[in-house]
C-alpha cells in the first residue's frame, strides 16, 4: 500500500536516484507508480463526500484540535451510542446512557454504567441529570435512591443541590453533600422517592461542585440504588438518560 500505516505517503520509485543508478524509466516502472497514486489518491476521504470514512478517525494529539468553529459550524450531527462533546468552554459535556442497567435486592449505590465524567479543567460546574427509571409490576423495587458522586476530587469541591423532581411533580429534598477526603468515594443523595411506579418515571436533578484541581483519576457521576433493598424488586435506569456537566468559570 503507498500509505505506511502512520498517514505517511510512499512512492515506488525515485526517479533522480533511477537516473543516477543508470535505469531507465520503463512503462511498467511508470504503471507501478502510477498506481500507487491512484491507489493512494482512493484511500482518501474527499471533500465531495465520495470518498468515505471506514475506520475510526482521531486527532494526533488528544484535546488540541477542532471540528468547525464558531464562524464555521457544522449543520447536524447524527449519532450513535455514548456521545461525549466538549463545547466551547474547555471541560463541559453531556453524556448520553448507552444501556439499560438494573439492580435487584439492594440499597447499596452503584455508579451508573454509562453517565459518569471526567472533569479536564478546574472551575465551577452546574451538574444535571435526567434520569429515566422503571421498576418491575411484581416487586416494587422499595423506592429509589439516587444522586452525584465524585472520585479523588482534588481540593475544594462541593456540591449544593437546587432540586429534586420526579414525573413533573413534587420537589423532593437532597441530603448530605460531597466528603472531603478526596481518596474517598463520596456519595450526594437525594431522599429516597417512596413513589415510584412501575411505569417510566423521570427523575431531574442539579448541584454544583467546585475542582481547583484535576491531576489524578478524578469523576463525576450519577449513583442510584434502591431505597429500600426488597427481595426480588428490581430498579431500572433507562437508556433515555443523561447527565450534563457543564463548567461556568
Amino acid at each position: 500500500m503507498p500509505f505506511n500505516g502512520s498517514g505517511t505517503f510512499v512512492r515506488a520509485y525515485n526517479w533522480v536516484t533511477d537516473r543516477i543508478n543508470g535505469i531507465n524509466i520503463t512503462a511498467s516502472r511508470v504503471d507501478t507508480e502510477d498506481d500507487g497514486f491512484a491507489a493512494g489518491l482512493t484511500n482518501c476521504i474527499t471533500r465531495d463526500g465520495q470518498g468515505k470514512a471506514t475506520a475510526s478517525q482521531n486527532p494526533a494529539t488528544d484535546a488540541s484540535y477542532d471540528l468547525g468553529a464558531p464562524s464555521a459550524q457544522w449543520r447536524n450531527a447524527y449519532l450513535s451510542g455514548t456521545v461525549k462533546a466538549t463545547d466551547y468552554l474547555q471541560g463541559s459535556g453531556r453524556i448520553l446512557k448507552a444501556s439499560a442497567q438494573s439492580v435487584t435486592n439492594s440499597a447499596t449505590a452503584v455508579a451508573d454504567s454509562s453517565l459518569v465524567f471526567t472533569p479536564v479543567s478546574v472551575g465551577s460546574y452546574i451538574l444535571e441529570a435526567r434520569m429515566l427509571f422503571s421498576a418491575n409490576a411484581a416487586a416494587p423495587p422499595g423506592g429509589l435512591k439516587v444522586g452525584f458522586f465524585a472520585n479523588n476530587i482534588n481540593g475544594d469541591h462541593q456540591a449544593i443541590t437546587a432540586y429534586g423532581l420526579i414525573n413533573s411533580g413534587a420537589i423532593f429534598p437532597a441530603t448530605g453533600n460531597f466528603a472531603t477526603a478526596p481518596t474517598n468515594t463520596p456519595t450526594f443523595f437525594f431522599a429516597g422517592v417512596t413513589n415510584i411506579g412501575t411505569g417510566a418515571n423521570w427523575i431531574v436533578m442539579t448541584g454544583t461542585i467546585n475542582i481547583l484541581n484535576v491531576t489524578g483519576a478524578q469523576q463525576i457521576g450519577v449513583n442510584w440504588c434502591q431505597n429500600t433493598a426488597t427481595v426480588g424488586g428490581t430498579l431500572t435506569a433507562e437508556t433515555p438518560s443523561y447527565l450534563s456537566v457543564t463548567r461556568v468559570s
